[in-house]
């Protein structure tokens, strides 16, 4: 199972403030999130670490 990661842990694995990253996020730059429950979202961990690792190129390979 995938482990999925609230925005505390993608903020600590990223280093990106709350805002930056729903504005990326919003223009297509960051890893989409997913809902989890009623009022909670996630994001994907290997997702975020592939991010963390390779920035926007991520984004543009096709693994978000």
């Amino acid at each position: 199972m995938k482990k999925i990661l609230n925005i505390k842990q993608v903020i600590e694995i990223t280093g990106l403030s709350r805002a930056t990253i729903y504005r990326q996020e919003a223009k297509g730059e960051f890893p989409k999130k997913m809902p989890i429950s009623k009022g909670r979202v996630g994001w994907p961990e290997e997702a975020i670490r592939e991010f963390a690792e390779h920035g926007m190129s991520c984004s543009n390979s096709g693994l978000i």
